[in-house]
C-alpha cells in the first residue's frame, strides 16, 4: 500500500499542469434525476472556448460509472456551427502496476527502505519483486523485493494514463467563439429510497410520521449545487428513450417547498425546491414530510397457523405459533 501512495504523489507533482485543460471548464448548471434502481441521468451545463477548426475538449469531473453509450454533447449557443467528430470516455486510471507495465524496457529509479538506490531498465515485475538492469546487455541485474521498496520514481506520466475518468471530444468549429454546452449521460452508482420514522404518543392514540429521502452516491464524483429530482417506479433500463422522456417532463415541472410530488404515467416524481450538494461516497438524507397527530389504533393479532401447513396441521386442531403480533393502524388519505 505504501508503494502506491508514493508513486501517485511523485507523478502528480511532476505533471499537475498537463491536466489543467480537463479541469478548468467550470460548471454553469447541474441537474440530476435519480431513479430508485441504481441509475441517474446527469445534465451538465458548461461554457467552452473553441478555435476555428479542430478542437479537443476534455472534461474530467464526471462520474466514473458512466454508461459511455449514453453520453450526449450539445451546443446551446450555435449547434449548427459546432460539429462533433469524435467522443471518447477515458478511464485507464493511474495505478502502480499500470505505471510499471508502461515502463517495461525503460529507465526507472527505485529507493528501498534501507536507503539503497537502484536505477536502470525495468525488465519485469510481479506481486513480489521488480527486476531492473543497469545495462540490458552487460548488467548488473537487480531483483528488488517490493515489500522493501520505499519510492519508485518515473521520468513522466505515460501517455494514455489519467488520474480521473475523462470525457474527450474532438470538435469542428466554423468560428472562434464561446459556446454554452450541455453534457448529459446516464451513470450507475447512485440511488434513493424513502425512509419513515413513526413516534407514538404516550396514550397510544396518535402518532407523528417523519419521512426522509435517503440518497446514496457511489458514482465516483461530487454533484455540487445540483438541482435534484427523484423518480419512483420500475423502469426497464434498456428503454433509454423512456428515461429521457421522463427526465424531460421532470425538468419542465415547477417545484414547491420542499419536495413536490407529481405523477407521470405509473411513475412518481419528487422535485427538491433548492440546490444541494451530493458528495461521492455520501449518504444524504433530506426531509420529505413531517405529519403530527395522526389518529391511530393498536391491534393485537394472533395467527395460530402462521408458518405451518393450514390444510394439514390446523385441521388437526394444532396451534403452532405461540406469538401475538402487534399492529399499528392509521389512515393514509393523501
Amino acid at each position: 500500500m505504501n508503494i502506491v501512495v508514493v508513486i501517485l504523489v511523485v507523478v502528480s507533482l511532476s505533471f499537475l499542469g498537463s491536466f489543467s485543460v480537463a479541469n478548468e471548464i467550470p460548471q454553469r448548471g447541474l441537474d440530476i434525476t435519480i431513479y430508485n434502481q441504481d441509475i441517474a441521468l446527469v445534465r451538465d451545463l458548461r461554457t467552452i472556448s473553441l478555435e476555428k477548426g479542430r478542437n479537443i475538449i476534455k472534461v474530467a469531473d464526471v462520474a466514473s460509472k458512466i454508461d459511455a453509450t449514453s453520453v450526449h454533447f450539445k451546443s446551446l449557443t450555435d449547434p449548427a456551427r459546432c460539429r462533433i467528430i469524435e467522443q471518447n470516455f477515458e478511464y485507464d486510471l493511474v495505478s502502480s502496476d499500470k505505471l510499471l507495465s508502461k515502463y517495461i524496457d525503460q529507465d526507472i529509479r527505485i529507493i528501498t527502505r534501507d536507503n539503497n538506490v537502484y536505477q536502470g531498465y525495468l525488465l519485469s515485475y510481479d506481486s513480489r519483486q521488480i527486476i531492473i538492469a543497469h545495462n540490458k546487455i552487460t548488467g548488473p541485474i537487480y531483483m528488488v523485493d517490493r515489500e522493501n521498496i520505499r519510492d519508485i520514481e518515473f521520468p513522466q506520466l505515460p501517455e494514455g494514463l489519467i488520474t480521473k475518468p475523462t470525457l474527450v471530444w474532438e470538435i469542428e468549429s466554423q468560428d472562434k467563439d464561446e459556446h454554452l454546452i450541455e453534457l448529459s449521460y446516464l451513470t450507475r452508482g447512485i440511488s434513493w429510497r424513502a425512509d419513515y420514522v413513526a413516534n407514538i404518543s404516550r396514550d397510544e392514540k396518535t402518532l407523528s410520521l417523519n419521512s426522509w429521502v435517503t440518497i446514496d452516491n457511489r458514482s465516483g464524483v461530487d454533484y455540487n449545487s445540483a438541482n435534484v429530482k427523484l423518480i419512483a417506479g420500475e423502469i426497464k433500463l434498456e428503454e433509454r428513450d423512456q428515461i429521457e422522456a421522463l427526465s424531460k417532463m421532470a425538468y419542465m415541472a415547477e417545484a414547491q417547498p420542499q419536495f413536490e410530488e407529481k405523477s407521470f404515467f405509473e411513475y412518481h416524481m419528487y422535485s427538491l425546491n433548492r440546490k444541494t450538494t451530493i458528495k461521492n461516497n455520501q449518504t444524504k438524507q433530506i426531509s420529505l414530510f413531517n405529519v403530527q397527530n395522526i389518529p391511530m389504533e393498536k391491534r393485537y393479532v394472533y395467527d395460530g397457523k402462521l408458518y405451518r401447513s393450514y390444510y394439514f396441521d390446523n385441521w388437526r386442531g394444532l396451534d403452532y405459533n405461540p406469538k401475538v403480533s402487534v399492529y399499528i393502524r392509521f389512515r393514509n388519505s393523501s
